[in-house]
């Protein structure tokens, strides 16, 4: 099956007065600042434990991506249940507009990515993952040119991961595509879908 990475075409929000991180402790073996993880390895949506995204301007872009978190539209959501997409909960989010509060805004909420996938090395290398608390240590990759991502490993089912490296952002399968893309006319608009090869293919 084919994957994409997401490459959202606009910034049109950022993080609001009411977004808070969760506590980080340090850890005892690495000494890197690290937070609890439900999977199995630590990603952004671990790091929030509430969301609030402040909109530029109003939109009615299907999904946004805010300071490594997605904000999917309701209409989105069901699209999603309906057709049984894979790797995901909800959260409820605020959304604000900066500036100017009266004027109506859609409801969005916190897509919560739960999908893992193992991706290639691209511009940073994991070169050890702590045994304790699970934290990746990366090196940065010196390339004079942009090398091509690979999924390594599959997805185990789910439509939407993400990969141990921050910079895999959010990867989605063909159905995700799909779905989304006939469902929602507006969503070629905001977001570009960069297709992945596997590897060893």
């Amino acid at each position: 099956m084919t994957h994409y990475r997401l490459d959202f075409k606009r910034h049109v929000a950022e993080e609001g007065e009411n977004w808070q991180k969760k506590e980080r402790s340090v850890c005892s073996r690495c000494g890197l600042r690290v937070v609890s993880f439900a999977k199995d390895f630590p990603v952004p949506d671990d790091a929030v434990e509430r969301a609030e995204a402040a909109f530029f301007e109003p939109v009615d872009d299907p999904l946004v991506y805010v300071a490594g978190l997605l904000f999917a539209r309701e209409e989105a959501l069901v699209l999603f249940r309906e057709a049984k997409v894979r790797g995901f909960s909800v959260r409820d989010a605020q959304v604000t507009l900066i500036g100017d509060s009266e004027l109506p805004m859609p409801r969005y909420r916190w897509l919560v990515i739960e999908g893992r996938c193992v991706m290639s090395d691209v511009w940073d290398r994991v070169v050890d993952v702590c045994s304790l608390c699970g934290t990746p240590r990366t090196e940065r990759l010196t390339s004079t040119q942009r090398l091509i991502r690979l999924i390594q490993e599959p997805t185990d089912g789910a439509d939407i991961c993400r990969g141990r490296e921050a910079a895999t952002g959010v990867v989605v399968s063909q159905r995700f595509r799909d779905v989304i893309t006939e469902g929602l006319a507006s969503v070629d608009d905001a977001i570009e879908f960069l297709p992945l090869e596997r590897a060893g293919k």
